[in-house]
């Protein structure tokens, strides 16, 4: 709900700020990222219920294997997605959107760099889902609200400072990681055996 009220009340002044087209290009991004979701293969969905199933069994060296089996494909697919879309930016751009000329350089910078929002979310998707398997949804909610807020209070933030879409878009890209550092952390906290990579080939 908090969550809600806050875009609700941020979205006119953000779209104010950054002028429609680039509130437009900032969407975009945000349907481009979800477009690749794809990349998922509904890897995530089975790492929460075998994980679940292996945490209630007390098997740590099968939760283990499935993490990292989880998070190394996903690196590799991640990494592949955000490749393409930096690649093709300017195709997707010119070609494909149809974006007016004078924001093509605009929106390449901004593919490019959110690119890399892919590969984060890919990867915080797989520490999400430990946090999920084994029960700590209120732990998954604060985490959330946390970096809901911190994300949507950045962009005003740069916004009223003068600062436009290109800094608003890598603003977004710190909170990801800072995100995925805090998730990664509680991971490690509760189950401190996920530290240590490994690579099943039978497991994945």
């Amino acid at each position: 709900i908090w969550l809600v009220i806050l875009g609700f009340f941020a979205t006119p002044f953000i779209i104010r700020s950054l002028n429609v087209n680039f509130y437009g290009l900032y969407s975009l991004l945000g349907v481009i990222i979800g477009y690749f979701s794809f990349l998922q293969f509904g890897l995530g969905t089975a790492e929460v219920k075998f994980i679940a199933q292996y945490y209630a069994n007390g098997e740590n060296e099968k939760i283990r294997k499935v993490f990292w089996n989880c998070i190394i494909v996903y690196f590799i697919l991640g990494l592949a997605g955000a490749i393409l879309i930096a690649v093709f930016s300017r195709f997707l751009a010119f070609k494909i959107f149809k974006i007016a000329p004078d924001l093509i350089d605009t929106a390449v910078f901004v593919f490019r760099i959110g690119s890399l929002g892919l590969l984060i979310l890919m990867i915080v998707s797989v520490v999400a889902g430990v946090i999920q398997a084994i029960g700590e949804f209120g732990l998954l909610n604060r985490v959330g609200i946390f970096m809901g807020t911190l994300q949507i209070g950045a962009v005003i933030l740069l916004l009223k400072l003068g600062f436009s879409l290109k800094e608003v878009i890598m603003s977004n890209m710190l909170v990801q990681v800072l995100g995925l550092y805090i998730l990664w952390g509680y991971a490690r906290k509760i189950l401190p055996y996920l530290s240590r990579p490994v690579w099943d080939k039978e497991c994945l």
